[in-house]
């Protein structure tokens, strides 16, 4: 396992607050009058951190934002257009001419890409080996960052990512790290590109995502890791709702 797991304080465990039943979060929206969070969920692939925070976003009545998807977007974008990522020419033309912005819809925020809206088009293996790459970059990183910042200055904002909570919300009012084993995050993403009638080996799965871990937690530019403050959450014998669960007793912890 490469990330060293910090025991769920008990006061965030699941407690007679959140009743988990036939598979469905029956806890009631936490109503937040006062102030709205900022809040950072990061991990590696395939630890289901984007389900969890599109769900801990609808419980919150929170926009979702998946930050890795931005990189996504520019990796479709270099792999369309046969760019090198190796080229920082290249890469320059690339993001002067870019035409990528956030649009919100049904809290979520959709990644439109040269007028077209590519969010449900990203998941690919090829286009996240891609962007494992172009997000070490510093002019792709330099571009990303203030459109990221943008949606998360007033808060109300679940924000997901690789360095949400160590570069890009440093000061986030709450932070989770979810993690799993390689080989059960391997497991998730061959079920999820079966689901979806994309071919998939499981074998093949879990080697790219042994290179994308290195790829992630090596590179010199924010590299993928724990923030000191933030909760720690193992995620590989855990079902969806006890995640989803513990994450809402965090924000309530915090609020009481």
């Amino acid at each position: 396992m490469l990330y060293k797991s910090t025991p769920l304080r008990p006061e965030l465990l699941l407690n007679s607050d959140v009743q988990v039943a036939r598979g469905k979060i029956q806890q009631k929206k936490l109503v937040m009058m006062i102030k709205k969070l900022l809040i950072t969920i990061d991990g590696p692939a395939g630890s289901g951190k984007s389900t969890a925070s599109k769900a801990l976003a609808r419980e919150l009545s929170y926009l979702y934002l998946d930050t890795g998807a931005l990189y996504r977007a520019i990796a479709s974008k270099v792999i369309k257009e046969k760019k090198n990522p190796d080229d920082e020419q290249a890469m320059q033309d690339l993001t002067n001419s870019l035409n990528l912005r956030l649009e919100a819809e049904c809290g979520v925020l959709r990644i439109i890409l040269d007028n077209e809206d590519i969010t449900d088009h990203l998941r690919t293996e090829e286009v996240g080996l891609m962007a494992s790459k172009v997000s070490s970059l510093p002019r792709i990183r330099e571009v990303l960052l203030p459109i990221q910042q943008k949606f998360g200055c007033c808060g109300g904002i679940v924000a997901e990512g690789r360095d949400m909570g160590t570069v890009v919300f440093p000061n986030a009012d709450l932070k989770f790290f979810l993690h799993a084993t390689v080989s059960e995050r391997a497991m998730r993403r061959h079920r999820e590109l079966i689901e979806a009638g994309l071919p998939s080996q499981l074998e093949i799965v879990e080697s790219k995502m042994e290179l994308r871990d290195r790829q992630d937690t090596e590179r010199s530019i924010a590299p993928l890791k724990i923030p000191a403050d933030a909760v720690v959450i193992d995620s590989t014998a855990l079902a969806f709702e006890e995640v989803v669960a513990a994450m809402l007793n965090a924000v309530k912890f915090l609020l009481s």
